[in-house]
């Protein structure tokens, strides 16, 4: 119990550090948004079009966790979406409903104003830690983050989060990049690495480790991947948790 305590009370300090981290780094987040809108996409000019694309079909990929869904109508949830999201718009037999949100929406529209973008979808703000604050609980159908979490100052929290505003029997999906805090050398906002160790998602800073399907296990069923450098994590909300 002591070590377990003891445990708890590092992870809070460790956090509370990390939010320091966090807010004095979003200047050079902005820099890099306001480049990438300057040079429409910098080096990734495709995927600028593509996010600008009122008509681009949600990819195969992400329809798998909606389309056994018996409603026409799907409500998504992209966490820490950036000022356009990544998602597609439209889908063959369904109509999406995606709500975009994330910490910096209101500096991202300054920059959608300041390019003159009109953006097919537009971010609303909501931090990630902080989502039932906002959305009532059980309320999308798929709730998905890619690159964003290992950004916030609390990833565990905001996995929480997003497992409490997804319905029952839906999925959480996580696409990130592996160990991102160690290849950016922990500066600005890479704080977290993501990784999966012997089938497990884990979550790790220089002196701390986060075994998150144990944290969340009571909350729904964990399918983990790494692959090409990428951690994929698929959750599926248990039913009758609340």
């Amino acid at each position: 119990m002591f070590e377990k305590f003891r445990y708890r009370r590092k992870l809070s300090f460790f956090r509370e550090r990390v939010r320091e981290t966090w807010s004095s780094a979003l200047k050079e987040e902005l820099e890099f948004w306001d480049e990438w809108f300057r040079t429409r996409g910098s080096i990734w000019p495709d995927e600028y079009k593509r996010r600008l694309d009122p008509l681009e079909p949600l990819s195969y990929y992400h329809r798998d966790f909606i389309n056994h869904l018996p409603q026409d109508k799907v409500r998504i949830l992209d966490v820490g979406a950036g000022p356009l999201t990544v998602l597609g718009k439209i889908h063959p037999s369904k109509e999406l409903i995606i709500v975009a949100t994330d910490a910096l929406a209101s500096e991202y529209d300054d920059l959608l104003t300041k390019y003159r973008i009109e953006p097919p979808l537009r971010t609303i703000l909501a931090r990630a830690e902080r989502l039932t604050r906002i959305f009532a609980k059980n309320s999308f159908d798929l709730v998905y983050a890619q690159n964003s979490l290992d950004h916030s100052y609390d990833p565990l929290e905001a996995i929480r989060q997003m497992v409490r505003v997804a319905r029952e029997g839906c999925f959480v999906v996580l696409d990130h990049i592996e160990n991102e805090a160690e290849n950016e050398n922990y500066q600005g906002l890479h704080q977290w690495n993501f990784t999966v160790r012997e089938g497990i998602f884990t979550i790790t800073s220089r002196d701390i480790v986060i075994d998150v399907c144990r944290e969340l296990s009571s909350l729904g069923d964990f399918v983990c991947s790494s692959e090409n450098k990428w951690v994929r994590v698929h959750i599926r909300k248990k039913h009758r948790i609340w």
